[in-house]
């Protein structure tokens, strides 16, 4: 009954019972003039109720919210694909460098600005890790050529001990040619062994120290198991080993190290010398040198003491295969110590005089 009165073909608002209304009376009579029937006398109305202020605000805010999660659907989409072209990019980058290195390229390194933050670390971890790869293959190699060529002489002369065993008639003569088979096989079983052990620790693989190690009572140990050996030939002995220091260390490199000086000293100090051991602390340091006196170091050497293989010239007819310093400056350099070789001359007989040092940090004790 509200709408009886419409308007055909306008449109107005209206308040009906204390509600704002758009009324709506559609011109049948001039829609239906192509109508096959037309409807000349149909009259129709209708409201639509006006929105609240209630109501229009509840709608922006829905709108608003549509349109926010809209927005951040879009940004997310856009950063996944953002992140996956960069992250692609990155992992294409470092199977590069990896598909080089395994080509035989070992000196390979990974240098790469990735865009991706999680690739960053990867990326700094492989600098790190490839570089060290490629040195261990390099020592392996050197090593593989190194035994190869230490096992040729001792092969060559086996081979021509047997020969000369094969063709000995008295037993004495065959018994002396087993004795120098097996002095060989022990020589050679005991260069391969330092060979291995100076490639192993020059690899850093991981050496346990351990706090506490008496060094003083650990060199009286080792000259003790050397004193027949280092008084021969009319040789003195001169041991000044103080008591009380300790230092970090793994005590059976540290044995080791200090093998290697008192066998050198044995080896090379000519007879009626002097041979020395002293072990002194200076403040938080301790000061550990072997020495003999009668003949200094070869000039011709003293640029590379502690290079692997390296001799002297004029030691060259003395047994031996150039790897004890080697081992003493490789063991010193995992314990933080500092090897070093010195010519001097005996204070109390004016001869010349050859020494190795050893200088870490230690703490006194007693």
């Amino acid at each position: 009954t509200a709408l009886a009165d419409a308007v055909p073909g306008a449109v107005e608002r209206r308040a009906i019972d204390g509600r704002s209304y758009d009324v709506f009376a559609p011109d049948i009579a001039v829609e239906s003039e192509s109508w096959d029937l037309p409807m000349a006398e149909v009259f129709v109305s209708y409201a639509v109720g006006v929105p609240t202020l209630q109501t229009r605000s509840a709608r922006r805010e829905v709108l608003a919210v549509w349109a926010g999660y809209a927005l951040a659907v879009a940004v997310g989409v856009a950063l996944h694909l953002d992140h996956r072209r960069r992250y692609r990019t990155g992992l294409d980058r470092i199977n590069a460098v990896l598909d080089d290195f395994a080509a035989g390229n070992t000196s390979a390194t990974v240098a790469i600005d990735t865009e991706a933050p999680e690739l960053r670390r990867l990326s700094d971890h492989l600098s790190d890790v490839l570089p060290r790869f490629d040195q261990l293959l390099s020592d392996l190699r050197a090593l593989t050529a190194h035994l190869a060529h230490e096992l040729k002489t001792p092969l060559q002369t086996i081979r021509s001990d047997v020969r000369r065993l094969s063709v000995a008639g008295e037993v004495d003569a065959r018994r002396g040619i087993a004795r120098e088979i097996d002095g060989t096989i022990d020589a050679t079983d005991g260069r391969l062994r330092s060979v291995m052990q100076l490639f192993r620790l020059s690899a850093d693989v991981q050496v346990a120290l351990n706090e506490g190690v008496a060094f003083g009572e650990l060199i009286t140990d080792q000259v003790y198991d050397f004193e027949d050996r280092l008084v021969d030939r009319g040789r003195a002995l001169v041991v000044n080993v103080a008591e009380g220091i300790e230092v970090t260390a793994n005590a059976p490199l540290l044995e080791l190290l200090v093998a290697n000086l008192l066998s050198n000293a044995v080896k090379y100090a000519p007879e009626q010398s002097r041979i020395g051991i002293d072990l002194v602390h200076e403040g938080d340091r301790f000061k550990f040198r072997v020495w003999n006196t009668g003949s200094a170091f070869p000039e011709d050497w003293m640029n590379r003491p502690f290079q692997r293989l390296s001799r002297a010239e004029a030691h060259s007819d003395i047994p031996g295969h150039g790897l004890g310093l080697a081992l003493v400056d490789v063991i010193a350099r995992r314990h933080g110590f500092l090897a070093r070789t010195v010519n001097g001359t005996d204070p109390d007989t004016g001869a010349p005089l050859a020494a190795v040092t050893v200088q870490g940090p230690c703490r006194t004790f007693g």
